[in-house]
């Protein structure tokens, strides 16, 4: 886990906390917020599934704890999802805002509950939430993780930049992965160096 993923979270908690968001008008389903993937439920978080949200992202995420964070989740409203399978609780999605993206923070599966479609569904909420605010989606993925990036890959998400640095610990490296809302062709972004080199030619 990264520490950058850490302080996204506390500083995801405090904007949460100092601006109120608006806590869902309903719970359970909701026609158009939540998303079906054969067995696989979206619902919306809330008050009282807030401790089973924060037991599922610390068995995920060893080590993983913003008491802040579970304090507010259900006041989130889209940014957040949580997948069930059989009414039990399966895995989840946390989402932030920024200036021209939707920015995946979290997406975690339980063990015993992958490759059965709930990772697709939780992120076709964020595409579909993207989707509709006319954002483009976007997170990063450790160099080493070729079994997420080719899960991205097949959502329609393509590298775009890499951060040599983003993680503490080895590999350190993480690519970004980029999914056009409008589904419109994407080019991988250059690197620095074939950046000064446009610069040039285009001059």
């Amino acid at each position: 886990m990264s520490k950058r993923v850490s302080e996204r979270l506390k500083n995801k908690a405090k904007r949460c906390a100092e601006k109120e968001m608006s806590t869902v008008s309903a719970r359970g389903e909701q026609p158009g917020t939540n998303a079906r993937s054969n067995s696989v439920i979206l619902r919306e978080v809330t008050q009282e599934t807030n401790p089973n949200l924060q037991t599922l992202i610390e068995s995920v995420f060893p080590n993983m704890f913003h008491e802040n964070l579970f304090d507010i989740a259900y006041k989130m409203g889209e940014l957040v999802r949580e997948a069930y399978i059989d009414d039990q609780l399966a895995g989840f999605i946390l989402c932030e805002l920024e200036n021209r993206v939707v920015y995946v923070t979290l997406i975690g599966v339980r063990v015993e509950c992958r490759r059965q479609g709930v990772g697709s569904a939780l992120i076709q909420h964020a595409i579909s939430f993207g989707r509709a605010l006319k954002k483009d989606i976007q997170l990063h993925v450790q160099v080493g993780n070729t079994t997420a990036q080719q899960f991205y890959q097949h959502h329609g998400f393509i590298e775009t930049e890499r951060d040599e640095t983003y993680y503490d610990d080895p590999p350190k490296a993480a690519f970004v992965y980029t999914k056009n809302s409008a589904n419109k062709p994407m080019m991988k972004r250059p690197t620095r160096e074939k950046y000064t080199e446009c610069y040039f030619l285009v001059l």
